[in-house]
C-alpha cells in the first residue's frame, strides 16, 4: 500500500495511489461499503477534511501526541504531503473552493488562518482569526469564518464582520455557492436548576444579501427543556436539501443525537435509532443515502449510514482501532471521503 511519513518521500507513487483511493466514478455507487484505508501519515492523527474537486482533496491533523501540524493534498492522482508555514500548530480545520482558494484554521498559533493558492502559502486572515472556530471558502477568492459572536467574511480583499448575539457559538459554516451558506451551532439561554447555561440549536442561511434566522427543533428531555442541546455539522444534499446534526446533552449519562433536515422552507427532525451519544457531522452518500459520524462516551467514533428508505447500518471501517474524524462528499462527485486514524496512523477511506 501506498505510504508517507514523517521521514518518507513526499510524494505517493502515481499508480499505487490510484489504485488505493480509486478514480473518481462517472455514476453513483449504491453500496455503503468502506474501501480498505490508504495510509497517508505514518503516526499522525487526520481531524479534517476539505476538497473543491476531485483533484483537491485535503487532509489536516497533527503528529500523534503533539502539536506538530500535518497536512496532505490529493491532486487526482497522487497524495502529497504538504510543507505547512513556520508556525503553524495543530490544524483543526480545512476548506477549499479552488486550488488557488484553500485555507486552513489553526486555532493555537497567533496567525489561525492560512491560505493556500496552487502552492503558495499567505496569510490574509491575520488579525481576523482569533475566536474562529469554523470556516467555509466559496467562489474564487471568498472565505467565511464563524465563532462566539460573530461571523466574517473574506472578499479576496478586504474584511467584514456582522455581529451576533454574544450568546451564539457558531461551530460549522458550510457553503454551497455564493448565495447558499449555512452556519450552525448554538445558543446559551441561561441557568436552569443545577447547571450554569442551558443551549439550544442554532442556525442561519446565507442567500447572497441577508443572513436569516431559522428556527431549530429542540430534542426536551423526557418532557422538559433539555440541557445543552447544540448542531455540530451541517452538509448539503442539493437545492433545499440539507441535513444538520448535533449533540443533545442532558445529564453526563444521557446524550443523545441531533439529526434534523432542511427543506427550503423548515427544519424537522429526523428519526433515528441512535440511542446514545451525538452526531458530530455529517455527509451526504451516493444514491441519496447520508454518513453520519456519531461518537459514543469512552467509546470510538463510527461512521453510521442511513438509506434513503432510512434504516440506519454501521458499515464495517477496516483497520486497527479505526476511527475516523471527519466526513466529506467530495464535490463534484458521489463519493465520500472520512479521514481519522487507524493502527496509530493518519488514515483516508473512500465509499464504494
Amino acid at each position: 500500500m501506498a505510504r508517507f511519513g514523517r521521514t518518507l518521500t513526499a510524494t505517493v507513487a502515481t499508480a499505487a495511489a490510484a489504485v488505493a483511493l480509486g478514480a473518481a466514478p462517472a455514476n453513483a455507487e449504491t453500496a455503503p461499503i468502506w474501501k480498505k484505508p490508504l495510509v497517508v501519515a505514518e503516526n499522525g492523527a487526520f481531524a479534517a477534511v476539505g476538497a473543491s474537486s476531485w483533484g483537491n482533496i485535503w487532509a489536516a491533523g497533527n503528529v500523534q501526541g503533539s502539536t506538530q501540524p500535518l497536512a496532505a493534498r490529493w491532486n487526482g492522482s497522487a497524495w502529497s504531503k504538504v510543507a505547512l508555514p513556520a508556525g503553524t500548530r495543530e490544524v483543526d480545520a480545512v476548506t477549499a473552493s479552488t486550488v488557488h482558494n484553500t485555507w486552513l484554521l489553526d486555532t493555537k498559533s497567533g496567525t489561525h488562518l492560512r491560505k493556500w493558492d496552487d502552492g503558495t502559502w499567505s496569510t490574509p486572515g491575520a488579525g481576523y482569526g482569533k475566536g474562529v472556530t469554523t470556516i467555509a471558502a466559496t467562489s474564487t477568492a471568498v472565505l467565511w469564518a464563524g465563532g462566539t459572536g460573530f461571523i466574517r467574511h473574506y472578499n479576496g480583499s478586504a474584511w467584514q464582520q456582522r455581529t451576533l448575539a454574544k450568546d451564539v457559538t457558531i461551530d460549522r459554516i458550510v457553503a454551497h455557492g455564493s448565495a447558499d451558506v449555512w452556519a450552525v451551532g448554538h445558543r446559551d439561554l441561561g441557568p436552569n436548576g443545577d447547571y450554569e447555561i442551558r443551549q439550544r440549536p442554532y442556525a442561519m442561511h446565507w442567500n447572497g444579501s441577508t443572513w436569516t434566522t431559522t428556527t431549530v427543533p429542540s430534542y426536551p428531555a423526557n418532557g422538559g427543556d433539555g440541557d445543552l442541546e447544540s448542531l455540530t455539522g451541517v452538509a448539503f444534499a442539493g437545492t433545499n436539501d440539507v441535513y444538520a446534526t448535533g449533540i443533545a446533552q442532558y445529564t453526563d449519562e444521557d446524550i443523545r443525537p441531533i439529526v434534523v433536515h432542511w427543506n427550503g422552507k423548515a427544519w424537522s427532525k429526523v428519526s433515528t435509532p441512535l440511542a446514545g451519544g451525538g452526531v458530530l457531522g455529517v455527509a451526504p452518500a451516493n444514491a441519496g443515502g447520508l454518513w453520519a459520524l456519531r461518537t459514543e462516551y469512552a467509546l470510538p467514533t463510527t461512521a453510521q449510514y442511513r438509506s434513503t428508505s432510512g434504516t440506519w447500518s454501521t458499515p464495517a471501517m477496516s483497520g486497527t482501532n479505526a476511527e475516523p474524524s471527519g466526513l466529506l462528499r467530495v464535490p463534484g462527485t458521489t463519493r465520500t471521503i472520512a479521514v481519522g486514524t487507524a493502527g496509530g496512523d493518519g488514515v483516508i477511506w473512500l465509499d464504494a
